[in-house]
């Protein structure tokens, strides 16, 4: 099912201008544009802004990144806001960074995939950027002079190694990820801030295909009338259509984020 255009459904939200809602957000395509390298991106002045109030007016903000969760905490900094980081296997509590239990156990075979991948012919080359965590790994290709050529060649290597026969290979916005077997997502995180928090009413925001795993529990959330919740896909010419029919509405851009996340804020009681 197509997503609805948010801006002419503006009155299906008039129920979540409430002190008891939660704002949950992705960050990259979401509330920053997406960067030719991933430490160029930013969260501009204004949106942070927007951010500052959404968390003051509303139960939560919360951040949801595939990001460390330093590097979230980093572009945000917005005092009392929930942090999520690396697709829910890191979060923060009382300031400390936390990983989730059930994928510590995957560092090592991390520790010796990053090695290799920072050595392999296929890799380390112009064009791709590598980001390694402890629990998780992200291949850039968005630089690369023919992507599609680039990200057959990423998979290949990868699909060689003997580390990633234990591990998950998932595809995004010009990005190839590898994580544990185990562990969250974004779909299960969003039922353990329900747990968390009591939460009755939210709103998600996301982009890329990791939010689809978010989008598709609060369908099924709201069709078991658990809650109240909207899901909103911000859409680009490389968004792909299995993620946006998984959302209730879209926007075109992060602009269009700010302008709603704004107008939302403006008039909560």
């Amino acid at each position: 099912m197509k997503p609805k255009k948010l801006f002419n459904n503006l009155e299906k939200f008039e129920r979540f201008k409430n002190p008891q809602t939660v704002i949950i957000t992705d960050i990259d395509g979401t509330i920053s544009k997406i960067a030719t390298r991933p430490n160029e991106a930013t969260v501009s002045n204004s949106m942070k802004n927007v951010l500052i109030q959404i968390q003051k007016k509303f139960h939560h903000l919360i951040i949801i990144t595939g990001r460390s969760l330093e590097d979230a905490f980093k572009m945000i900094d917005i005092p009392g806001a929930v942090y999520i980081g690396n697709h829910g296997m890191e979060y923060m509590d009382d300031g400390l960074i936390i990983l989730d239990e059930a994928t510590v156990i995957y560092i090592p075979i991390f520790r010796e995939l990053n090695e290799k991948l920072k050595n392999d012919k296929n890799i380390n080359i112009e064009g791709i950027t590598l980001e390694t965590k402890e629990t998780s790994t992200s291949i850039h290709y968005r630089r690369a002079q023919n992507p599609e050529t680039t990200r057959k060649t990423i998979l290949k290597t990868l699909n060689n190694m003997e580390e990633t026969e234990k591990l998950k290979i998932k595809e995004g916005k010009k990005i190839i990820e590898i994580r544990p077997p185990i562990g969250n997502d974004k779909g299960k995180i969003i039922n353990q801030i329900i747990k968390r928090y009591g939460t009755k009413k939210l709103i998600y925001l996301g982009d890329d295909v990791t939010d689809m795993d978010a989008f598709k529990q609060i369908s099924q959330l709201v069709e078991n009338k658990t809650i109240n919740g909207k899901s909103i896909v911000v859409c680009s010419n490389e968004t792909p259509l299995t993620v946006s029919n998984s959302a209730d509405y879209y926007v075109e851009n992060v602009d269009s984020v700010e302008t709603f996340l704004n107008g939302l804020y403006r008039t909560n009681p």
